[in-house]
C-alpha cells in the first residue's frame, strides 16, 4: 500500500544511513534531496556545487525548487503505488506541511521519522563524510549551524504523527521499521 515516509533531522543525524536501512524492509523508494538537488542543477553526484549555506543551490529559491522536485517524483510514485521515502532534513514547518499535505491529496499514510544525534556526533560524522569525500551531501560544520539557525521545532499535532529515533551505533532499526509499518498499514 502506497504511503509517504519523510526523514527529519540535522546534517549528521543519520537520515539517509537510516532510510538506506529501511528501503528493503518497507518496500519503499527513497527520494534523496542531495542527489535530487545536483541533479536538478546539472551537477554531479559528488562535485562540490562551493555554496555557501543558504546560497546558491541552497538559496531559498532553489532549496524550494528541490523539494517541488522531489515532491513531484513522490507524487508520480505513489501514483504508482509505490511507498515513497523523502530523505531531506525537513527543517522547516512549511516544507514539512507540503509534504504532509501530499499524502493527503494522494489519501495515503504519512509518517514523520525525526532522526536526532548528540550534537558531538553530528560534527564528527559531518567532519568524517567530508574527509572522505563519498557522498552528495555537501553539508559542513558552517551548514549545520546554519540549520540550527534556521530550524523550525516540531510539533506533534500538525507534523505528525511522528517517530522518533536516536541514532547510536547500537540502534535497533528493526523496532523502528515495525513501528513505521503499524502506522501506514
Amino acid at each position: 500500500r502506497p504511503a509517504l515516509i519523510v526523514m527529519h533531522g540535522f546534517s549528521g543525524s543519520g537520515k539517509t544511513w537510516v532510510s538506506s536501512r529501511l528501503l528493503q524492509s518497507l518496500y519503499a523508494v527513497r527520494i534523496r534531496s542531495d542527489i535530487e538537488r545536483k541533479r536538478l542543477y546539472g551537477i554531479g553526484e559528488r562535485a562540490s556545487s562551493s555554496s555557501a549555506p543558504g546560497e546558491g543551490l541552497y538559496g531559498t529559491d532553489e532549496s524550494a525548487a528541490t523539494h517541488d522536485h522531489m515532491l513531484d517524483i513522490a507524487r508520480q510514485l505513489l501514483n504508482s503505488g509505490h511507498r515513497v521515502i523523502l530523505d531531506a532534513s525537513f527543517l522547516r514547518s512549511e516544507e514539512r506541511k507540503r509534504a504532509r499535505s501530499l499524502a493527503g491529496e494522494k489519501g495515503v499514510p504519512f509518517v514523520l521519522v525525526d532522526v536526532d544525534a548528540a550534537s558531538d556526533v553530528l560534527e564528527r560524522r559531518i567532519e568524517s563524510r567530508q574527509a572522505e569525500n563519498k557522498d552528495a551531501s555537501e553539508a559542513n560544520l558552517d551548514v549545520l549551524e546554519h540549520q540550527r539557525r534556521h530550524s523550525d521545532p516540531l510539533d506533534d499535532e500538525t507534523d505528525g504523527p511522528v517517530v522518533r529515533y536516536e541514532c547510536r551505533d547500537d540502534g535497533d532499526l528493526d523496532e523502528l521499521a515495525r513501528t513505521i509499518g503499524s502506522i501506514i498499514e
